[in-house]
């Protein structure tokens, strides 16, 4: 399954280690894609998992998930 996860903190980061354990295929939409820590998560979780724009999650996922405060929005 795609999944979209706004946020990539505590509860998303956990979140898309998890599903991506699964086999499932995440991205996780964050304003800056780019930071160092975002980056060592997506390579933890595996070649299924990327970051991208929040948008770009949203269109993506077949679920979406928002781990984020009300601040990104």
């Amino acid at each position: 399954m795609n999944i979209g996860i706004v946020g990539a903190g505590n509860v998303g980061g956990a979140l898309g280690r998890r599903w991506a354990a699964a086999g499932h295929s995440i991205k996780f939409g964050l304003r800056d894609p780019r930071k160092s820590e975002v980056v060592d998560l997506v390579k933890k979780c595996g070649p299924n998992t990327s970051a991208v724009s929040v948008a770009e999650a949203a269109a993506f996922g077949e679920v979406v998930k928002r781990c984020a405060g009300s601040e990104m929005f």
